[in-house]
């Protein structure tokens, strides 16, 4: 009943647009990690920080995003317990009358919403705040040249974090900005190097989106030990199996859908592979897919 009512309130407070107040990225981690420890998490460290313009999945409250100053009027802080990595919460924090409030967040995967490593944390590294990361976007070309074609850009995910991805190989371990907007043009999705300012961008337009949406879909990349993915669900039958090989080619694991078109969301375990790159190979009576992941542990 706490955490409805907590959520309820955040809800009011971020739709009440003339009581908020826009503000970076970092202004709101000590507000945060205060929270997370009174909360009892203990030595709570700092996994990401992500924002948007628009509702997110799971969460009931809408943020707004301003990119000509990189400020926001809520942003979200996903911590870890330094005692069990295991552990996480999720916090919105939002700047009231210059105060700023934290919220728990009760959403049992948070890496359904946002790509994250929980193998290491933001506490030690080295970052430049949103409002750099905005600027850096903008001077950008790729950017400039989307934004001039798709006048009805919007921000769909802002997040800082630990890179997750394997690609490309000069930003891995690195804290990164990724940055994802979307258009009725299509999507330009963006890295920025939260040390050093480098920009990476890709465009990819309508057709690819649709695409897109009705493939599978990792929903976790890097994994350690659940992998999530998505399914459409016309896609399953009885003799749908998933098979996982190294990046050798050994076939080293076999599922078979257990329940299929009762769900586009599948969960496989993979608790006991290894650190490494793997290709997990979907087959059906008409489609095959075949998506690599990495394993962190």
């Amino acid at each position: 009943m706490k955490n409805i009512l907590l959520l309820i309130f955040l809800a009011i407070i971020i739709s009440t647009s003339s009581a908020q107040q826009q503000f970076k990225a970092k202004d709101g981690i000590a507000a945060s990690t205060k929270s997370a420890a009174d909360g009892g998490l203990k030595s709570p460290e700092l996994v990401l920080i992500a924002t948007s313009s628009e509702q997110l999945e799971g969460l009931p409250v809408t943020i707004s995003f301003d990119m000509a100053k990189g400020t926001a009027n809520a942003w979200l802080y996903l911590y870890r317990s330094a005692v069990d990595v295991d552990s996480l919460k999720l916090f919105a924090v939002t700047k009231i009358l210059n105060t700023y409030i934290p919220l728990p967040i009760p959403i049992s995967n948070p890496g359904n919403l946002f790509p994250f490593r929980m193998d290491t944390t933001l506490n030690n590294a080295t970052w430049f705040d949103s409002d750099i990361m905005a600027q850096k976007i903008r001077d950008n070309s790729t950017f400039q040249d989307f934004s001039t074609n798709n006048k009805d850009y919007k921000l769909m995910l802002a997040y800082i974090s630990i890179n997750p991805l394997p690609e490309p190989a000069e930003l891995m371990n690195k804290a990164i900005w990724g940055i994802i907007f979307n258009s009725s043009g299509g999507r330009l999705s963006c890295l920025v190097n939260g040390e050093t300012g480098e920009v990476y961008c890709q465009q990819f337009p309508t057709s690819v989106i649709s695409e897109e949406l009705n493939s599978i879909r990792l929903l976790n990349n890097p994994v350690s030990d659940i992998l999530y993915l998505r399914v459409p669900v016309e896609y399953q039958n009885e003799r749908s199996q998933f098979l996982i090989y190294t990046s050798n080619g050994s076939l080293i694991k076999k599922f078979i859908n257990p329940n299929p078109k009762v769900s586009d969301l599948i969960y496989l375990p993979i608790n006991n592979l290894e650190s490494g790159v793997y290709f997990l190979n979907f087959v059906n009576d008409t489609k095959t897919f075949n998506i690599p992941f990495v394993v962190l542990k």
